[in-house]
Protein backbone atom coordinates (compact mmCIF):
# COMPACT_ATOMS: atom_id res chain seq x y z
CA UNK A 1 0.00 0.00 0.00
CA UNK A 2 2.74 2.53 0.75
CA UNK A 3 4.63 1.97 -2.26
CA UNK A 4 1.73 2.39 -4.32
CA UNK A 5 1.13 5.82 -2.57
CA UNK A 6 4.87 6.61 -3.34
CA UNK A 7 4.83 5.35 -7.07
CA UNK A 8 1.45 7.55 -7.45
CA UNK A 9 2.95 10.72 -5.50
CA UNK A 10 6.46 10.33 -7.96
CA UNK A 11 3.91 11.18 -10.68
CA UNK A 12 2.17 14.13 -8.94
CA UNK A 13 5.50 15.74 -7.58
CA UNK A 14 6.18 17.09 -10.98
CA UNK A 15 3.16 19.40 -11.19
CA UNK A 16 4.19 20.97 -7.34
CA UNK A 17 5.45 23.80 -8.99
CA UNK A 18 1.73 24.06 -10.29
CA UNK A 19 0.41 23.54 -6.45
CA UNK A 20 2.75 26.27 -5.44
CA UNK A 21 1.41 28.54 -7.64
CA UNK A 22 -2.03 27.91 -6.97
CA UNK A 23 -1.45 27.90 -3.69
CA UNK A 24 0.37 31.32 -3.71
CA UNK A 25 3.61 29.45 -2.10
CA UNK A 26 6.78 31.38 -2.82
CA UNK A 27 9.55 30.65 -0.79
CA UNK A 28 13.64 32.02 -1.66
CA UNK A 29 15.31 30.61 -4.62
CA UNK A 30 19.13 29.90 -3.50
CA UNK A 31 21.93 32.42 -4.95
CA UNK A 32 22.94 31.19 -7.33
CA UNK A 33 19.85 29.76 -9.06
CA UNK A 34 17.86 33.60 -8.49
CA UNK A 35 21.76 35.02 -10.28
CA UNK A 36 20.66 32.62 -13.41
CA UNK A 37 17.58 34.52 -13.55
CA UNK A 38 15.49 31.24 -12.43
CA UNK A 39 12.39 31.78 -10.87
CA UNK A 40 11.08 30.30 -8.23
CA UNK A 41 8.42 28.11 -10.21
CA UNK A 42 11.02 26.61 -12.53
CA UNK A 43 13.31 26.21 -9.22
CA UNK A 44 10.62 23.21 -8.05
CA UNK A 45 9.91 22.11 -11.32
CA UNK A 46 13.73 21.37 -11.59
CA UNK A 47 13.97 19.84 -7.53
CA UNK A 48 10.77 18.04 -8.31
CA UNK A 49 12.26 16.28 -11.96
CA UNK A 50 15.41 15.27 -9.50
CA UNK A 51 13.26 13.62 -6.76
CA UNK A 52 10.96 12.21 -8.36
CA UNK A 53 12.54 9.11 -10.45
CA UNK A 54 14.23 8.87 -6.92
CA UNK A 55 11.14 8.35 -4.82
CA UNK A 56 9.55 5.95 -8.17
CA UNK A 57 12.68 3.65 -8.00
CA UNK A 58 13.16 3.51 -4.32
CA UNK A 59 9.32 2.77 -3.68
CA UNK A 60 9.63 0.46 -6.53
CA UNK A 61 12.75 -1.78 -4.72
CA UNK A 62 11.47 -1.55 -1.71
CA UNK A 63 7.94 -2.18 -1.77
CA UNK A 64 6.19 -4.65 -3.42
CA UNK A 65 4.08 -2.06 -5.92
CA UNK A 66 0.74 -3.24 -8.56
CA UNK A 67 2.26 -2.75 -12.02
CA UNK A 68 -1.02 -0.93 -12.65
CA UNK A 69 -0.12 2.09 -10.69
CA UNK A 70 2.60 2.60 -12.53
CA UNK A 71 0.53 4.44 -14.87
CA UNK A 72 0.51 7.62 -13.05
CA UNK A 73 4.32 8.34 -13.35
CA UNK A 74 4.01 6.91 -17.03
CA UNK A 75 1.51 9.12 -17.52
CA UNK A 76 2.60 12.97 -15.74
CA UNK A 77 6.34 11.97 -17.72
CA UNK A 78 4.39 11.69 -20.77
CA UNK A 79 2.77 14.54 -20.19
CA UNK A 80 5.58 16.76 -19.01
CA UNK A 81 7.28 15.75 -23.01
CA UNK A 82 4.27 17.42 -24.41
CA UNK A 83 4.76 20.40 -22.44
CA UNK A 84 8.94 20.50 -23.06
CA UNK A 85 8.86 19.70 -26.82
CA UNK A 86 5.50 20.56 -28.44
CA UNK A 87 4.51 24.49 -28.78
CA UNK A 88 2.40 25.41 -25.86
CA UNK A 89 -0.74 25.57 -27.99
CA UNK A 90 -0.91 22.15 -28.15
CA UNK A 91 -1.23 22.10 -24.32
CA UNK A 92 -4.65 24.06 -24.73
CA UNK A 93 -5.75 21.84 -27.19
CA UNK A 94 -9.17 19.59 -26.48
CA UNK A 95 -6.63 16.15 -27.72
CA UNK A 96 -3.96 16.80 -25.54
CA UNK A 97 -5.26 13.99 -22.89
CA UNK A 98 -6.38 11.50 -25.51
CA UNK A 99 -2.76 11.58 -26.79
CA UNK A 100 -1.57 11.35 -23.59
CA UNK A 101 -3.76 8.44 -22.32
CA UNK A 102 -2.74 6.63 -25.99
CA UNK A 103 0.58 7.02 -25.40
CA UNK A 104 0.39 6.13 -21.59
CA UNK A 105 -1.39 2.90 -22.89
CA UNK A 106 1.54 2.22 -25.44
CA UNK A 107 4.38 3.06 -22.99
CA UNK A 108 2.66 0.45 -20.54
CA UNK A 109 1.85 -2.34 -23.15
CA UNK A 110 5.17 -1.87 -24.07
CA UNK A 111 6.36 -2.31 -20.49
CA UNK A 112 4.17 -5.16 -20.20
CA UNK A 113 5.24 -7.06 -22.60
CA UNK A 114 8.68 -6.46 -21.95
CA UNK A 115 8.44 -7.92 -18.54
CA UNK A 116 6.33 -10.95 -20.22
CA UNK A 117 8.95 -11.35 -22.65
CA UNK A 118 11.71 -11.54 -19.78
CA UNK A 119 9.50 -13.96 -17.30
CA UNK A 120 9.33 -15.95 -20.37
CA UNK A 121 12.77 -15.99 -21.49
CA UNK A 122 13.68 -16.83 -17.30
CA UNK A 123 11.13 -19.56 -17.54
CA UNK A 124 13.37 -20.82 -20.02
CA UNK A 125 16.20 -20.90 -18.54
CA UNK A 126 15.05 -22.61 -15.61
CA UNK A 127 13.88 -25.11 -18.08
CA UNK A 128 17.29 -25.90 -19.59
CA UNK A 129 19.04 -26.15 -16.25
CA UNK A 130 16.71 -28.57 -14.94
CA UNK A 131 16.89 -30.54 -17.65
CA UNK A 132 20.87 -30.40 -17.73
CA UNK A 133 20.63 -31.66 -13.66
CA UNK A 134 18.20 -34.12 -14.75
CA UNK A 135 20.39 -35.34 -17.56
CA UNK A 136 23.58 -35.46 -15.38
CA UNK A 137 21.83 -37.16 -12.24
CA UNK A 138 21.16 -40.21 -14.08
Amino acid sequence: MLGNLLVALSGFILYSDKVFSFLGMQFIVPEKWAAAGMDFPTFVWFCSQTISPAIWALSTRLFKTHLLIHAVPVYCYVLQLYFIFFDFKIVDDSYLQVYVVGTTVLTMLALLGMWWLLRRHVAQKIEQAKKIVLENGK
